[in-house]
């Protein structure tokens, strides 16, 4: 046998290995809650041809530790941990929900549910120096808020927070736990696992209202459902143009686009770098290739003007309109001056167009 079906024997079996007893049932006509999360016609696909499945070794790796999490709970606690605990509800129009919570811990004086999450990487704008190079677990508030994780997790977390409160007298605590990268500044890339208690309530009138949508509303949730979508792959459903409406100053990004900006951010920080070692380093200038298209970086003497504004208008007139454009930097004090004389309405124009703020 040549090595390489060996090995992809080898991938295969570790997927069949983690997936192997793991087909989640519901009743008939019930649905799950992150089919209620994503694009509604994933569930009636997923009914109609149950032998599509989404294969990665992403999705491995988080069926690997959540299978790891649940081991390591049953052995602390024993029969006090129920593995995918059912939640259920039945809507005003008669919509079964079914959700599956990764870990209930059914304490003597409270509830504690854990939802495992597997992710290739997390952005963040955590402070510099607020995490070890060999921290392993992000626990604290304040740290975990300023980690981007996704609003479809949040949602699914408040769902079943909510959900098992139904089922219980005792108070219920919600926790994410998530494996994730993330990108420690001076030290690189580290996995950590981070923990986010979930806080946030759900009323059942928003219940009830994401299950409508559900029943009403047959298209993707998010704009980049399609594109990951195992059924268009396979050639079940041709996609659908994007209708909704993000968050444009926080929008749900697809993994790619995160995986993207988290490699930009090191990129510019790299090229800072290299821009402050080139400053010292270069007197003069020095050719570079370029590409084919040679060019010269370094020292430029250049020839910069402080004009007398009074004696050019004194010169040139109204005319010098022509040639000047409005201070960008004196722009708040010129807008004051103005408001004071009459609107601004009268001396400018507004209009809005989109430009692209990168980082470099």
């Amino acid at each position: 046998m040549e090595m390489i079906k060996v090995f992809e024997m080898i991938a295969e079996k570790i997927s069949e290995g983690l997936t192997e007893g793991r087909n989640i049932e519901y009743s008939e006509g019930a649905v799950g809650i992150t089919g209620l999360i994503y694009c509604p016609l994933k569930h009636q696909f997923r009914l109609e041809h149950p032998e599509v499945k989404a294969r990665s070794v992403e999705i491995d790796d988080g069926f690997a530790f959540e299978a790891q999490v649940k081991d390591a709970l049953v052995k602390t606690w024993g029969k006090a941990v129920k593995p995918e605990y059912v939640v259920r509800y039945v809507s005003p129009r008669g919509q079964k929900v079914e959700g599956h919570v990764d870990v209930v811990i059914n304490g003597r004086e409270k509830v504690i549910a854990v939802e495992c999450k597997h992710t290739k990487l997390s952005l963040h704008n955590l402070p510099f120096g607020s995490v070890d190079e060999d921290c392993t677990l992000l626990t604290s508030p304040d740290l975990v808020s300023r980690i981007s994780i996704s609003d479809a997790y949040i949602l699914q977390s408040r769902m079943q927070r909510m959900l098992l409160q139904r089922q219980t007298s005792k108070p219920v605590e919600h926790y994410l736990l998530i494996k994730s990268m993330i990108k420690i500044p001076a030290h690189g890339y580290k996995k950590v696992l981070i923990v986010r208690k979930t806080t946030e309530d759900m009323t059942e009138a928003e219940l009830n209202g994401i299950i409508d949508d559900f029943l009403d509303r047959k298209e993707p949730r998010y704009a980049w459902e399609c594109s990951y979508c195992q059924y268009r792959k396979a050639g079940l459903c041709e996609g659908m143009e994007w209708h909704g409406e993000d968050d444009e100053d926080n929008p749900e990004l697809s993994p790619a686009a995160q995986e993207a900006i988290a490699e930009s951010i090191e990129l510019a920080a790299r090229l800072r770098d290299l821009e402050a070692f080139l400053k010292k380093e270069i007197n003069g200038q020095v050719e570079i290739p370029n590409g084919g298209r040679p060019r010269k970086i370094g020292w430029v003497e250049k020839t910069r003007y402080d004009w007398d504004m009074q004696k050019l208008f004194d010169v040139v007139g109204p005319d010098i309109q022509k040639y000047m454009l409005v201070n960008w930097r004196k722009l708040d004090d010129l807008e004051k001056v103005v408001a004071e004389v009459m609107p601004l309405s009268k001396v400018r124009k507004a209009r809005k167009e989109k430009v692209w703020k990168g980082l470099i």
